[in-house]
């Protein structure tokens, strides 16, 4: 009888072979202490395969998507036999417990469908995860906006902290910075560390200025954190140097909600504008040197340069030097940007005019530089001012006044 078990035992085996599922899901781990990553790889079994186009698991972004494919080979009732597997990979970075869905997949033709499979995230004080918790000393990182809601081209802060402990066992620290898309971003002085408790604390500032409307998601900054791997065989002659053991902790990514601003805005912020030039009285081809300055509250790092066209006067423009700091938590910035005119008569230089959205109260205001006269002696009368603004780079409106020498010439 226990024979006849074995074998009816051995014709199910087979028979589940025969008719196994050319499609399975794996992940590489159900239970993980939140900040960790989860791998999922779908693999399957056929020359045309169609996978799903996965963009989120339940509101958790998928990250690091791989396709590829691999040959596998059988030993079948002394045959062999080759089969091609086409697999899709990703990584989840789940805050909470998940569960993947049934995923369809089309393999030549015939529609399958992935189990589910649910994802543990456990808090970092769990008994299960005090192992991880050890070897990672403790470490932890978060970001921080000075904003959640802003308008478009209205700056912010972001503030990122990584919180290592003073008596930790970490042997290396590899930071990486969130992804900063549909933003200008700009570091801010550089890496700062503070003492708070038992931490050691590493803080990074980032000016960042949205570039369009609507609701923009910064990424996860994350660091890699290398500890020493106890379990490691030992290198007595000190070669290879200390194995370590990887492990990444991360933030949790920001939502931001970005307005739209009114048309025709030149400057974002509460500013003040200027306008001086060195002489009001030249002579002829001597040049006047005129200075704009935009300071106040607010970036001006995408400020678009202004330009002159005057007639009868060659133009030439410095590049605009542009300075941002923290002043008491306030964002400053300076614009200054050179002009020399140079002409053989009378001219006006033209007052300059900038639509301002203060996003301080949401009011529209016209900024205005004064229009200036440069009397030429022995010139001809005052000539009709033409004042642009644009992006471009000045170029003079008459041929330049130095000459450029050969190239047989030494200097």
């Amino acid at each position: 009888m226990s024979r006849l078990k074995n074998i009816i035992l051995v014709m199910l085996i087979a028979v589940g072979s025969i008719y196994a599922l050319p499609l399975k899901l794996q992940v590489s781990s159900t239970k993980i202490p939140k900040g960790q990553s989860v791998k999922v790889k779908i693999i399957a079994e056929g020359s045309n395969v169609e996978f799903p186009n996965i963009t989120d698991i339940e509101g958790v972004a998928v990250e690091n998507l791989y396709k590829g494919t691999k040959m596998e080979s059988r030993l079948v009732n002394g045959k062999f036999t080759v089969s091609y597997q086409k697999y899709i990979s990703f990584v989840l970075f789940p805050n909470k417990t998940i569960t993947i869905p049934p995923l369809n997949v089309t393999i030549d033709g015939t529609k399958y469908a992935t189990k589910p499979v649910t994802i543990e995230v456990v808090s970092n004080n769990s008994a299960s995860n005090t192992a991880t918790n050890s070897a990672m000393g403790g470490f932890s990182i978060k970001m921080i906006s000075s904003k959640k809601s802003m308008h478009v081209s209205e700056p912010f802060i972001l503030t990122v902290k990584v919180y290592e402990p003073i008596n930790g066992t970490v042997s290396r620290i590899e930071y990486r910075p969130p992804e900063f898309k549909d933003f200008f971003s700009k570091s801010l002085g550089g890496e700062k560390q503070i003492r708070e408790g038992n931490s050691i604390v590493h803080i990074i500032k980032y000016l960042l200025v949205p570039q369009k409307a609507g609701s923009l998601v910064i990424s996860p900054a994350q660091t890699k954190i290398g500890v020493q791997d106890m379990n490691a065989p030992a290198d007595p002659f000190g070669i290879f140097g200390t194995a370590l053991k990887w492990y990444t902790v991360r933030s949790e990514a920001l939502k931001l909600d970005v307005k739209p601003l009114p048309s025709g805005v030149d400057l974002v912020g509460d500013y003040k504008i200027s306008a001086k030039v060195d002489t009001k009285v030249t002579e002829a081809n001597k040049p006047v040197n005129y200075i704009l300055t935009i300071k106040g509250r607010g970036s001006l790092e995408d400020i678009e340069d202004p330009s002159f066209k005057i007639p009868g006067v060659t133009v030439y423009s410095d590049e605009a030097k542009v300075d941002t700091k923290l002043v008491s938590g306030r964002l400053i910035s300076t614009y200054v940007k050179k002009f020399v005119f140079i002409s053989d008569r009378s001219f006006t230089i033209p007052s300059l005019k900038f639509k301002e959205f203060n996003y301080l109260n949401d009011k529209l205001v016209t900024l205005q530089t004064p229009q200036i006269d440069i009397e030429v002696k022995g010139g001809s009368s005052i000539s009709q001012p033409i004042a642009t603004q644009g992006s471009q780079t000045l170029k003079s409106t008459q041929e330049p006044l130095l000459v450029q020498k050969p190239k047989s010439e030494s200097i």
